[in-house]
């Protein structure tokens, strides 16, 4: 008989430990939870642009046994070189703009070289370097449209098998947010 009242004991006890754990651990559990909502956002800017306002241009000089001609990357272009150059020219920088979201930073990468031909022979065309590399600003605030132009100078080297004639080519430039 004791081991039955004992084990009445012990199974009593076991369901008012377990009751009071369930009761005590549930209201534990309801007093220290909290529910919030969370905010998400998102801007879209317009995607970042460059167009070509002016070729890069060598302008004009004279066939020779070679020479040089390089463009400064400014407005108002600077030719320098060792190739003789003839008046009138049209030498001139290269020039971009530069569209997308106001205030935004960006960098701008060129080609550093490339070729141009008259369909015969070729020229170099070397140190392409953009004014504007890393750490361009568009003008105005950010979400509206900004802009900013960009000059790009290189040189040219003529060789002395370049004859008289027009030589053309392309090169690259990527511009992309920072």
């Amino acid at each position: 008989m004791k081991s039955e009242r004992f084990s009445t004991f012990k199974r009593g006890a076991l369901h008012a430990a377990l009751a009071s754990t369930a009761v005590l651990g549930g209201l534990g559990l309801v007093g220290n939870a909290h529910a919030i909502s969370g905010d998400a956002t998102a801007t879209v800017v317009q995607a970042i642009d460059i167009t070509q306002n002016r070729a890069l241009n060598f302008g004009k000089f004279v066939a020779s046994n070679g020479g040089t001609v390089t463009l400064t990357n400014v407005a108002t272009t600077v030719v320098g070189g060792t190739s003789v150059r003839v008046s009138p020219s049209t030498a001139a920088s290269g020039q971009f703009t530069v569209t997308g979201d106001g205030a935004a930073t960006y960098t701008l990468t060129a080609d550093a070289s490339t070729t141009i031909t008259d369909g015969n022979t070729t020229m170099n065309v070397t140190a392409i370097t953009p004014s504007v590399t890393t750490g361009g600003v568009l003008s105005g605030t950010s979400g509206s449209q900004g802009s900013q132009v960009v000059y790009v100078g290189a040189t040219l080297t003529q060789g002395a098998a370049n004859a008289a004639g027009t030589y053309s080519g392309t090169y690259s430039i990527t511009v992309a947010y920072n």
